[in-house]
């Protein structure tokens, strides 16, 4: 099977599911507004009936941002909220983060969220992949939390044995890599060096992340489809899997990370025009903001599916060859 045949079942059986589209899309507004609600009353504190709400609304004053930072440092993670949290910013901001590991620095009100996080979507990717495995293909609340608790247990080892992975990469690769360029730059006669080692290290952590987290995706997908019990062989099956079938395993990663990434690119663009000054305008920032969440959520659904379906393609041909055979 070749990869767009992969991606176009994949994203028939995505389309034919939209009630999962929406029905995730709810709940990241619902754990959206537990996070939203601190923060409002927070603003409502610092701004008031002043005229600094008028003001903020022509443009961000960094004046006002480092007095609400001091006046709510000891208030957990409100005191990490910044202007890169709106917009595009986001996304720059996650990829520093993922980059660096930055987020292990976080305060312990931010880990319990991203646990709680780590935790549904743990449930969700079992649910997910429990639908578009079934026979029938179709979403239904049951059998999305009844696939969920299924394989909640296998995928939550599945989560440990990648955290191990992410650990050594974190906390070995990234110290040792960046004490070595800071050790160059300091001795090159040009910062370009010292520049163009770290955009290589970078782009190698990215390669290396994301390789991870593919081999992770078929080893869930070797799970549901096999119902496999020992999640250390299903592992090493899926190593095996992407190695053996590299271009292919890779290149449809790639080309639904490139989708992701045009969609961005487009929210990017039209976000930052829509001037939230008019209760109108502010409805209508929210309204394009969903509009890109869906698009997110469509893309992991893609991921998933269309990795289901090369998988199971090139099964079925291994098969039929060794029959032949």
């Amino acid at each position: 099977m070749g990869i767009f045949k992969a991606l176009r079942t994949g994203i028939k059986r995505v389309n034919k599911n939209k009630k999962m589209w929406f029905f995730l899309l709810v709940v990241n507004i619902l754990v959206a507004l537990v996070l939203t609600f601190p923060l409002y009353s927070a603003l409502k504190t610092s701004i008031g009936d002043s005229l600094m709400g008028e003001r903020l609304t022509k443009g961000f004053d960094y004046r006002w941002y480092d007095e609400f930072k001091y006046k709510f440092r000891d208030t957990g993670f409100i005191t990490l909220w910044s202007p890169t949290i709106v917009g595009s910013g986001t996304f720059f901001s996650n990829v520093e983060s993922l980059a660096t590991g930055r987020f292990f620095q976080f305060g312990p009100t931010i880990l319990v969220l991203m646990a709680v996080y780590v935790l549904l979507n743990i449930l969700f990717a079992g649910g997910i992949l429990g639908i578009f495995h079934s026979p029938e293909e179709k979403f239904t609340i049951k059998g999305f939390f009844s696939f969920g608790g299924t394989y909640f247990n296998r995928f939550f080892r599945l989560f440990i044995m990648s955290g191990i992975l992410y650990g050594i990469l974190y906390f070995l690769a990234v110290p040792y890599f960046s004490g070595l360029i800071n050790r160059i730059g300091g001795t090159a006669a040009s910062e370009r060096v010292a520049m163009v080692l770290g955009l290589i290290f970078g782009v190698v952590m990215f390669f290396l992340l994301f390789l991870v987290n593919m081999i992770f995706d078929y080893a869930k997908i070797r799970t549901v489809v096999g119902n496999g019990k020992s999640m250390l062989k299903e592992t090493g099956k899926a190593i095996g899997f992407v190695f053996k079938n590299f271009g292919k395993t890779m290149g449809l990663y790639y080309f639904i990370g490139v989708l992701g990434i045009v969609f961005m690119v487009i929210y990017g663009v039209v976000e930052p025009q829509i001037s939230q000054v008019t209760p109108l305008l502010v409805l209508l920032a929210f309204v394009w903001q969903q509009v890109y969440m869906l698009a997110r959520i469509w893309v992991r659904l893609t991921f998933f599916s269309s990795q289901l379906n090369l998988f199971m393609g090139l099964q079925k041909e291994k098969k039929v060859s060794e029959t032949a055979a």
